[in-house]
């Protein structure tokens, strides 16, 4: 008898998380019915409320409403910010296709019982271009701990070969500094004694990452470059790409309608100005990494046109006369 009781009491408490929400209480001739129809268990109205009663008693977020029943209070999340945090899941490029589900699983059960109904319009995990490493969460796990110890870390790096397979390339040993979530894609920031700068490393294309306990990381203050640290402001602007060049001074002129742009890439930090006698296009200064600037002012070359320095700009007019050739002008 005290076992049947034990175990009608963990029923209840499953039904209560799985069956209950704000707007979806039970009483307990529904909560009876349950576990007579759905687990054979034969239990009395009263004995119901007392299992209730213990289990708020343990700590359990059970709330009652006198006319309407019982219902679990673990709603962590609104419908509007499930539906968030689930689309910025199925677009992280750096989340794995069996990661995506688990995650996505997660939310809905924190959401509630009548999102889990409407959740049925996300699209299918396998729809999107997802990694193929589902080791993200380990090694992000195992790079926030370096760096918080500052140790350097040793890895396997796999890139994408013509048989469409993810194959080991090199082997890094390196010092950490930051982990960065960039173009949905997540990237550590690190630096390798063997040359002077900074690197990036796609963190999704990493495998068998080793905390070295035993060698301290290079101290980011004597990387040519970082004398005072990381501005992460400053940081953030300056690699439209994930470039490890350093900043300089880039000046450029954009037509109107590419105003939003500029501001959406480098921020509202940068320097604009009316150009005189020009109402169609303004004058944009910014310091930023000239190898991402090259590929950035390629993007939006429709919009924009080179000024300062000439050698930026001279390393422009030879990519178009490059991709010229390609298409035979």
């Amino acid at each position: 008898m005290a076992g049947e009781k034990k175990m009608a009491i963990v029923v209840i408490l499953k039904i209560l998380q799985d069956e209950t929400d704000e707007n979806n209480p039970l009483n307990q001739s529904e909560i009876k019915k349950i576990l007579s129809e759905d687990y054979g268990i034969d239990y009395a109205r009263k004995a119901i409320g007392d299992s209730v009663k213990l289990l708020i008693g343990l700590g359990y977020p059970i709330c009652h409403t006198r006319q309407e029943g019982y219902y679990m209070n673990k709603k962590v999340f609104t419908d509007p910010e499930s539906n968030v945090l689930i689309d910025a899941i199925l677009a992280s490029k750096c989340i794995s296709t069996t990661n995506t589900k688990k995650l996505i699983d997660k939310i809905v059960g924190l959401a509630g019982k009548n999102f889990k109904t409407n959740a049925k319009r996300v699209l299918l995990a396998n729809d999107w271009d997802k990694t193929e490493n589902d080791d993200l969460f380990k090694n992000v796990n195992n790079l926030a701990i370096a760096i918080e110890k500052g140790r350097q870390v040793e890895f396997d790096y796999y890139k994408y070969q013509k048989n469409k397979k993810l194959d080991k390339t090199s082997h890094q040993v390196v010092s950490p500094y930051q982990l960065v979530m960039h173009n949905q894609r997540y990237y550590l920031m690190c630096h390798d004694d063997r040359h002077t700068g900074i690197a990036y490393f796609r963190v999704d294309r990493m495998k068998e990452i080793r905390i070295n306990t035993d060698i301290k990381a290079t101290d980011i203050r004597s990387v040519q470059g970082y004398k005072a640290g990381i501005d992460f402001k400053k940081f953030s602007r300056c690699l439209p790409y994930m470039f490890a060049d350093y900043p300089e001074t880039i000046i450029f002129k954009a037509e109107n309608w590419a105003i939003d742009q500029v501001i959406e890439w480098f921020g509202k930090d940068i320097n604009i100005e009316d150009i005189p006698g020009d109402d169609k296009h303004v004058q944009v200064t910014v310091t930023v990494s000239p190898n991402a600037m090259e590929y950035w002012v390629l993007q939006f070359s429709k919009g924009v046109e080179v000024i300062y320095p000439n050698e930026f700009k001279e390393r422009i007019i030879n990519d178009i006369k490059e991709m010229a050739k390609k298409y035979g002008i």
